[in-house]
């Protein structure tokens, strides 16, 4: 009974009597147990409260982003560097910048002959405009039903306009053969010098509107090619690059390639608009010469008819 009652209760450690070597042991053996309970009770400092059922990947993409990167100064020291700092700049001027002098002597051309180009474009444009006004007012007027020589004498002594140069010149002619008598060779010779005065007229009017239009040409043919051979060299130092710093990441390479390309972009866009308004203004001028044209055949048939009614 009274034995059986010793094994239920709980042991205890004896004291030492003498404070010797063992109690001592015991109880560091006891501090030592105790601190790791208490430690293994509360989760450390760098999980925070973070949940351990989840996964460390669940953690916010801006908050890895944002991670501060050590960098390592020439002098020895670290200092904290934002990740997103070190991006490269692939702005146009930052490009135009960084690219080989090659590329950048490309660039410059292809930005000289896109300027040039809208030169003549708005050139054109102002002047199809005038001269296309200035022809409807003069056809007005002639098919008023005015005689032609008030409309010939309203225009001027040097008219700076086709239409009315050209009923000068056909009056002219007429005005000379007017006061002699002509037999039929003479009034066929009459009416060929003043289609041939006339044409003259026409194909030099025709040559001033087209001026310029060749230059439009030129840079709307060659911009894709010169951007091209800008790509092309671009590229070649973009591999000669990888090839000294014997990284291919895309971090060493898109910066030269994007520089390369841009060269492209710029040859394109100098070409189109020049390719647009080439086609534009070369049917402008075919329909401005093809109305100089039927303005001749009219007066001309006027001429002929005011000789046969003599």
């Amino acid at each position: 009974g009274q034995g059986g009652r010793r094994l239920h209760q709980p042991v205890r450690a004896a004291a030492p009597a003498d404070g010797g070597d063992d109690g001592q042991a015991g109880a560091l053996v006891g501090a030592w147990a105790g601190a790791v309970r208490r430690g293994l009770k509360r989760r450390p400092d760098f999980f925070g409260s973070i949940d351990p059922r989840h996964s460390f990947t669940q953690a916010p993409l801006h908050a890895i982003r944002r991670t501060p990167v050590l960098i390592r100064r020439p002098n020895g020291a670290l200092s904290r560097m934002d990740a997103s700092a070190a991006a490269p700049n692939f702005s146009f001027f930052a490009l135009f910048m960084q690219a080989d002098w090659v590329v950048k002597g490309v660039m410059i051309g292809l930005i000289l002959a896109s300027l040039g180009s809208w030169a003549v474009i708005l050139d054109k444009l102002f002047r199809f405009n005038t001269l296309n006004r200035a022809a409807d007012r003069f056809e007005e007027q002639v098919g008023g039903g005015r005689s032609l020589e008030d409309v010939a004498g309203e225009a001027g002594a040097n008219p700076p306009h086709a239409l009315p140069r050209m009923l000068q010149a056909a009056l002219k002619e007429w005005r000379e053969a007017k006061t002699r008598a002509m037999t039929e060779n003479q009034t066929a010779f009459l009416v060929a010098r003043i289609d041939r005065i006339l044409d003259t007229i026409i194909a030099r009017e025709t040559a001033k509107v087209e001026e310029g239009l060749g230059s439009l040409a030129i840079v709307a043919t060659a911009s894709p090619f010169i951007g091209l051979f800008g790509t092309v060299w671009g590229i070649m130092h973009a591999f000669q690059s990888i090839a000294l710093s014997k990284n291919t990441s895309l971090a060493v390479v898109a910066p030269s390639i994007a520089e390369a390309l841009f060269a492209t972009a710029i040859g394109l866009i100098a070409a189109i608009p020049a390719y647009i308004a080439y086609n534009k203004f070369s049917t402008d001028a075919g329909k401005y010469a093809g109305r100089l044209e039927g303005f001749a055949d009219d007066l001309s048939t006027a001429i002929q008819r005011r000789l046969t009614e003599r």
